[in-house]
């Protein structure tokens, strides 16, 4: 019977072991640099709105009823300021945040695809732990924005030092 430990999880060795890592939903490969330029407009934009561990529906801004005492004019402000609220950028989660910016100039969901699973490859070679998942490793109770904010920046790292080079 053998004893010896089993080899920790590295990088590297993750990202051998996944052959469609750069590859997006498109089936096209992304460059290492497109995907670090995604991660790294992921952190400006929850240095911005804000990070949260999980995100929150806004259920506590619900529109009230309608009093039969209110003007058309108390009825229209109320109206208008509760659209202001739900429109302000909010706190977002992350993989929230990884969405949002494929739909901006930095990003497209290959990029977004891409690094997800970059993110997810990061979270297994820290923990050690094939399974990892970056999400739920993000949203973990106790977890924190510098925490996350690493998880990213590590993340965008490892994409320019092992991702395809621009053609």
């Amino acid at each position: 019977m053998s004893t010896t430990m089993p080899e920790p999880l590295t990088v590297a060795g993750l990202i051998d072991d996944e052959p469609r890592l750069w590859r997006g939903q498109s089936g096209e490969q992304v460059t290492g640099e497109q995907v670090a330029h995604h991660l790294e407009a992921t952190i400006a934009f929850l240095e911005r709105v804000g990070w949260e561990r999980v995100y929150s529906t806004g259920a506590e801004n619900e529109l009230g009823d309608v009093d039969d005492s209110m003007t058309v004019k108390d009825m229209l402000r109320t109206l208008i300021g509760w659209i202001r609220t739900e429109d302000a950028p909010s706190p977002r989660n992350l993989p929230m945040a990884l969405s949002h910016i494929a739909n901006t100039d930095d990003g497209d969901s290959d990029t977004y695809s891409v690094g997800n699973r970059l993110c997810d490859v990061v979270v297994r070679a820290r923990t050690n732990s094939p399974y990892a998942n970056a999400t739920a490793w993000a949203s973990k109770l106790g977890r924190t924005w510098p925490e996350v904010r690493g998880l990213l920046v590590e993340a965008a790292g490892v994409a320019r030092t092992y991702g395809p080079a621009a053609r």
